[in-house]
C-alpha cells in the first residue's frame, strides 16, 4: 500500500486530539491559541509560517514547564518534514529530540521519540524497522498506563504490517476499533478495518465495517480512509466504472495508480493493470530520486558548514600566531609575557588539533565518495562485460547491438548465441533502474544462455525464464523480452515476445513495418504461465530491428517523446549499409531529438540481416 501521508496525518491527528483534550483543563488560552495556529499552518502546508508558529508554541510550552506539549510540538515538526519528503531533516530532528529527552531525564515522553522514528522508517519502506519502533512505543505507553493514546499506535502497526502479514494487520485494526475513544477515531478504525477485510476477501465482515463507517459518516464524522473504502465497495458491487472514477480522483499520484491497478486486478483486466503498474513504478522512481537528492543536499550543506568552520579555524590560528609574535617582541623577559605565551600556546595547540580533526573528516568523506564512485564504475564494467561486445564475422550474417545505461548501471540487456546454422538472440528491459535492475538483468542473461544452449524453442525459453524469475519475487520486479531463433540457411525465424516493444522488419512494399505479435505477459510477474511462440517463414535479405522503450520514449526538453512514428520514418529513409550503420544513425537521431535533455531510461538496440545468397 502507498497511503504515504496518511500515516503522518494519523499521528498528527492524535497529537492534535491530545492538545484539544488537555485544553479543557491544563492549557491556558494563550497556549491554546498558539496550538490552533500551529495546526492551521500544518494543514495548509505553509512551511515558513508553520515552522515559526511551531517554534513559538514549543518555546511557550518549555517556558511554562509543559514538557509533554513541548515534545508533541517537536513531533509535529518531524511529521511536517516527512510530508515535505525531507527525510534527512526529519531524521536529524528525531535524533535531536531523543537526545533532548535524555538530557532532561524526561523518560516518560520517550515513546514520542520512538513513534516519530517509526514514521521515518515507514517512509523509507523499512516496514520491519517501523514495526519494532511502534511495538516499543506501545510497550512504553502500557508501562506508563497511557491507555487513552493506544488506538493511533494500533493503527500505525496495522499500516506497516498490512502487506507482509495481513492477518496481524487486521488484528491491530480490530484492537484500534475496540478502544477508539471518540467517533472520529472509530470512523477511521472502521474504514481501515473494512479495507483489510476486503483485501482478504472476507466480504461479510467487510460489509459490517462499511455499514458502521457509513452510519458514522451520516452523523457528520469523517475518515482519512473514506475514499479508499468507497473504492473497494464499488468493486464489491462490480461497479468498476464508479470504482475507476473514484480511484482517478485521488490527489496523490502513487495512491491514484495503486488503486487503479487494484481495480483492474479485481476486474480481471491484467493488461491494463500491468500498464498502470509501469506508470506507478516510474512515478516511484522519480519520488525516490527526489528524496535521494534532498538527502544528498543536506549532507552537502553540512560539508559546506564544516569547510567554513575549518576556514575560520585556520584564520584564527594565523591571527593568534601574528599577535603572539608581536607580544613576544614587545614584552619579552617580563612575567606577564610568560603568562600570555603559555595561554597562546594552549590555544594554538587546541586550534591545531581541531584543524587536524577537520582535515581527517574531509579525507574520510573524500575517500568514501571515491570508493562509491569506484564501485559503481566496477559494477558498470562488470555489467557491460556481460553483454557481447564482439559480433560474428560470418558470410551471410550481419549482426550488431549496443546498450547505453541511463545511470551508472542499468536494467536493459541483449545477447546472442551462434550454434552452427542456428542463431539465438534476445533483447530485454527490466522494470526500474539502477543496481536492483542490473542484478535481475544479470540473472536473466545467465538463464537465457543456459536455456538457449539446450536448443529449446523461444516460447519454452520464455516459459522457463518466467518459472525461475517469478519464484520468491517479493519485490514484484519483471522483465520484458523479445527472444528469437533464426535459421541462417533459409532465414526462418521463430520468436516469442514477452510484453516487449514490437520489432521493425524492413523491406516489403511499405519499406518496413512493425511486426504483429502475440501479447504475452512480461516475465517474472505471474508463475505458471505458458508462453505462445510465433514464426516468420523467412527474413532473408530483410533487416530486423529490435529495441527497448528507452528509444521511443526518449524525451526532449519539452517532454515530447521520440515515438513509434519517428522511429518507423527514420528506418524507412535509412539505406541499409550495415547493422552498425543503422544503429549509429538511430543513436544520432535520438541524441538530436533530446536536444541536451538527460536520458530518462536505458537505451538498447539490436539490428540483424541474413543474406543466405552471399
Amino acid at each position: 500500500m502507498t497511503f504515504r501521508t496518511m500515516l503522518h496525518s494519523l499521528l498528527a491527528a492524535a497529537m492534535l486530539a491530545t492538545c484539544v483534550e488537555a485544553g479543557a483543563e491544563d492549557i491556558d488560552p494563550t497556549q491554546q491559541q498558539l496550538c490552533d495556529t500551529m495546526y492551521y499552518y500544518f494543514d495548509m502546508g505553509q512551511r515558513d509560517r508553520f515552522i515559526e508558529s511551531n517554534k513559538r508554541y514549543m518555546d511557550y510550552c518549555l517556558e511554562h514547564g509543559n514538557l509533554k506539549d513541548y515534545y508533541i510540538g517537536w513531533t509535529n515538526l518531524i511529521i511536517f518534514e516527512l510530508n515535505e519528503s525531507n527525510i534527512y531533516q526529519a531524521y536529524r530532528q528525531a535524533l535531536a529530540m531523543s537526545r533532548n529527552i535524555r538530557e532532561r531525564n524526561a523518560d516518560e515522553y520517550y515513546y514520542l521519540s520512538t513513534s516519530a522514528l517509526g514514521l521515518i522508517y515507514a517512509d523509507c519502506n523499512n516496514l520491519e524497522g517501523a514495526r519494532q519502533c511502534f511495538l516499543e512505543t506501545l510497550e512504553e505507553q502500557r508501562r506508563l498506563r497511557m491507555t487513552d493514546d493506544l488506538a493511533p499506535v494500533y493503527m500505525d502497526l496495522a499500516y506497516v504490517t498490512i502487506d507482509k502479514n495481513p492477518a496481524e494487520a487486521l488484528e491491530w485494526a480490530t484492537k484500534a476499533k475496540l478502544i477508539s475513544a471518540d467517533d472520529n477515531a472509530l470512523c477511521d478504525a472502521s474504514a481501515f478495518k473494512g479495507m483489510l477485510e476486503f483485501k482478504q476477501r472476507n466480504y461479510p465482515a467487510f460489509l459490517d465495517s462499511y455499514r458502521q463507517y457509513k452510519e458514522l459518516e451520516r452523523r457528520g464524522k469523517t475518515s482519512i480512509y473514506g475514499k479508499f473504502i468507497e473504492i473497494y465497495h464499488a468493486c464489491y458491487k462490480r461497479d468498476f466504472r464508479q470504482a475507476l472514477r473514484k480511484a482517478d480522483s485521488l490527489s496523490s499520484p502513487l495512491d491514484r495508480h495503486d488503486f487503479l491497478r487494484q481495480v483492474y486486478d479485481y476486474k480481471g483486466d491484467s493488461l491494463q493493470a500491468y500498464r498502470v503498474l509501469r506508470r506507478q513504478m516510474d512515478i516511484s522512481d522519480s519520488l525516490n530520486s527526489a528524496i535521494l537528492t534532498d538527502n544528498l543536499r543536506g549532507i552537502s550543506n553540512e560539508l559546506e558548514i564544516a569547510e567554513a568552520q575549518r576556514s575560520e579555524a585556520r584564520h584564527r590560528i594565523v591571527t593568534l600566531y601574528v599577535f603572539g609574535i608581536a607580544a613576544v617582541l614587545l614584552i619579552m623577559g617580563l612575567a606577564y609575557h610568560i603568562y600570555n605565551r603559555r595561554k597562546f600556546t594552549k590555544q594554538l595547540e587546541a586550534g591545531h588539533s581541531q584543524l587536524l580533526k577537520a582535515y581527517d573528516q574531509l579525507e574520510e568523506t573524500t575517500t568514501a565518495k571515491e570508493r562509491i564512485e569506484s564501485e559503481l564504475r566496477i559494477a558498470r564494467d562488470i555489467q557491460m562485460s556481460m553483454v557481447p561486445s564482439r559480433f560474428p564475422e560470418r558470410r551471410g550474417l550481419d549482426l550488431y547491438a549496443s546498450m547505453t545505461p541511463a545511470r551508472e548501471v542499468g536494467g536493459d540487456l541483449y545477447d546472442y548465441i551462434l550454434q552452427d546454422q542456428k542463431l539465438y538472440f534476445c533483447v530485454g528491459d527490466v522494470s526500474g533502474k539502477g543496481v536492483p535492475a542490473s542484478l535481475l538483468m544479470a540473472q536473466a542473461i545467465r538463464l537465457f544462455r543456459a536455456l538457449a544452449k539446450q536448443g529449446l524453442p523461444p516460447a519454452q525459453i520464455a516459459t522457463r525464464l518466467n518459472e525461475e524469475l517469478s519464484e520468491n519475487n517479493e519485490n514484484g520486479m519483471f522483465v520484458t523480452m523479445f527472444i528469437a531463433l533464426a535459421d541462417l540457411t533459409d532465414g526462418h525465424l521463430w520468436f516469442c515476445n514477452a510484453g516487449h516493444n514490437p520489432p521493425v522488419i524492413g523491406g516489403g512494399q511499405d519499406n518496413g513495418h512493425f511486426v504483429d505479435m502475440e501479447p504475452n505477459a512480461p516475465i517474472g510477474l505471474w508463475p505458471g504461465l505458458s508462453y505462445v511462440g510465433e514464426e516468420i517463414a523467412s527474413i532473408s535479405r530483410r533487416p530486423l530491428f529490435v529495441y527497448t522503450d528507452g528509444l521511443t520514449e526518449a524525451e526532449n526538453l519539452g517532454q515530447q517523446q521520440f515515438g513509434d512514428g519517428r522511429l518507423l520514418q527514420t528506418l524507412r529513409r535509412t539505406n541499409f549499409e550495415s547493422a552498425r550503420q543503422v544503429i549509429s544513425q538511430l543513436s544520432r537521431e535520438v541524441e538530436a531529438h533530446r536536444g541536451g535533455a538527460e536520458p530518462s531510461d536505458d537505451l538498447t538496440m539490436l539490428c540483424l540481416k541474413i543474406d543466405n545468397n552471399k
